[in-house]
């Protein structure tokens, strides 16, 4: 009887228990759930974050065109929309895979610049402009209660020497 008691005990020391592996799935279960809850979270901040980046690039572009344009001509830059790929590549007006659209939108009040650190500079020399980036909208759509992804001020001054 000694020998069968001993048999006995080592027989049920092979496995888990059904609560044990019950348990475990359990357990096991619940983190999966929480791990996967996290992923959408993830997911948006990974798009914003992309989002923003190419906004900036955008606006890059355009600042940098704005600069590069002659002061006289500034004006034929105002209101113009623009279409760009998921890169940030300008895309031709009539393509239907734009996904980002940016506007530069003049603001015609005035600054006053008069004497800023010492350098006097012209006020009918000096050009405010706001760049507008949305995304999958047009921008010059976008309705009152709309925000659009970006939007960024600079002043464009012509200085001559």
């Amino acid at each position: 009887m000694n020998i069968l008691s001993q048999r006995n005990k080592a027989t049920s020391r092979r496995g888990f228990s059904l609560v044990e592996v019950t348990l475990a799935l359990g357990i096991m279960a619940f983190a999966f759930t929480a791990v996967l809850g996290m992923l959408p979270v993830g997911l948006q901040a990974f798009r914003d974050a992309t989002d923003k980046t190419q906004a900036i690039l955008i606006a890059q572009k355009l600042l940098a065109e704005a600069q590069q344009t002659p002061f006289e001509d500034l004006s034929q830059l105002y209101d113009v929309l623009r279409y760009y790929d998921v890169e940030g590549e300008e895309l031709s007006s009539s393509s239907p895979d734009f996904v980002y659209t940016a506007q530069i939108v003049p603001i015609e009040s005035a600054v006053s610049v008069d004497n800023y650190s010492g350098v006097g500079i012209s006020l009918d020399r000096t050009r405010l402009i706001r760049i507008r980036i949305a995304r999958n909208k047009r921008v010059d759509s976008l309705g009152a209660d709309d925000k659009p992804l970006a939007q960024y001020t600079y002043a464009i001054a012509d200085v001559r020497l």
